[in-house]
């Protein structure tokens, strides 16, 4: 109970008190807008806190080059497009887990394909489900694989699958 208590306070107390504090002194200058300033106040930590909790959530594509490279030790083509992504939160251990569908040229595709199939990093000819990872497998239309390559490294495991379309690449992760 007292868990709840200090949490209720520190959720709604401290920007409660903060917004009064700041109502009280701006009272003093400008009385008929102190209560529309005093209302704002209170609301812009939680403002905040949901901008910074959805950027948390939705990684750039920066995130999303960085995996590739982590997966497959190569640098993702430039023809490459981003047509879906997830990835979770990091738990309180930094462990997450992470997927993303791309279009390459078909240029691209065939190359990067030749690169994996001789590539020492990916070996084993095993697909590691998770619920991150079949999200973006349905999107991309639950297509069959030409070739796919994982391997496991300590804790962590990278997948990368080349699909029939001849044009779409999977990329997944787990991090632990």
């Amino acid at each position: 109970m007292l868990f709840i208590f200090l949490n209720i306070l520190l959720i709604i107390g401290i920007p409660l008190s903060i917004s009064f504090i700041i109502y009280i002194t701006i009272k003093r200058f400008y009385p008929k807008a102190a209560l529309r300033i005093g209302i704002i106040t209170f609301f812009i930590p939680y403002i905040l806190l949901a901008i910074f909790i959805y950027i948390a959530s939705n990684p750039n594509e920066d995130f999303y080059k960085e995996e590739f490279y982590e997966v497959t030790g190569f640098n993702i083509p430039n023809s490459t497009y981003f047509n879906y992504k997830e990835a979770t939160l990091p738990n309180l251990y930094g462990e997450y887990i992470s997927a993303a569908a791309i279009t390459l040229s078909k240029n691209d595709f065939n190359t990067l394909l030749k690169e994996i199939r001789e590539s020492k990093k990916l070996t084993d000819q095993s697909d590691l489900e998770s619920n991150t990872y079949r999200k973006i497998k349905i999107k991309t239309g639950n297509q069959k694989y030409i070739y796919y390559a994982s391997s496991k490294i300590k804790n962590n495991y990278y997948f990368i699958g080349f699909c029939t379309d001849q044009k779409t690449v999977i990329i997944h992760s787990i991090k632990s």
